[in-house]
């Protein structure tokens, strides 16, 4: 059950933060793309370097960190290939944020589902901002504006939609894991 709160907590953590940069990228539409790129590549060498650490500095039966190492040097390199290449990866990102969408969909989809058939009240919601990231998840993917100033909106809607669906996930599975 304790691990249940760990992963519901950093579940909302991930949607405020999602959330709130896709809503500075709404008010800032014109930061310079290579700014945003260097900054997640920082925070994922520093947040990569913590897993690390932590990874030495805990037991080694501490079941949930078993993975911080790997995840701490993958976030590593992902940083390091963000900071050393920012305009290469760029031209990358909506598309993997699409396809990241998309997949992330399947799983809020089959959570929209499971709350209709336990009885949830507000399942629709769920299933209707799901549609939505479905559709902005395939507009990333194929760019049908093609142009530079509309892909910044495109993002942060999409980074904003995501996170009012994980935080959806969250009071559902939650809502669920309690009547059980």
């Amino acid at each position: 059950m304790q691990l249940l709160k760990r992963v519901k907590w950093v579940y909302v953590l991930l949607s405020v933060f999602l959330m709130a940069l896709g809503a500075s990228l709404f008010v800032w539409p014109n930061i310079p793309s290579v700014t945003i790129c260097c900054a997640i590549g920082g925070g994922a060498v520093v947040l990569g370097i913590f897993k690390i650490v932590l990874y030495f500095l805990r037991d080694i039966q501490a079941v949930g960190e078993q993975n911080d190492f790997a995840i701490g040097a993958m976030c590593v390199i992902a940083g390091a290939i963000l900071l050393i290449h920012p305009a290469a990866i760029l031209s990358m990102i909506p598309q993997v944020l699409g396809v990241y969408m998309l997949i992330d969909c399947v799983f809020k989809l089959q959570i929209a589902l499971d709350a209709k058939r336990l009885g949830s009240g507000g399942w629709w919601l769920s299933l209707l901002v799901t549609l939505v990231c479905i559709i902005w998840g395939l507009m990333l993917v194929w760019q049908p504006f093609g142009l530079e100033k509309h892909l910044m909106t495109l993002i942060a809607g999409g980074l904003i939609a995501d996170g009012v669906q994980n935080l959806l996930a969250v009071i559902y599975m939650a809502a669920t894991v309690r009547k059980t």
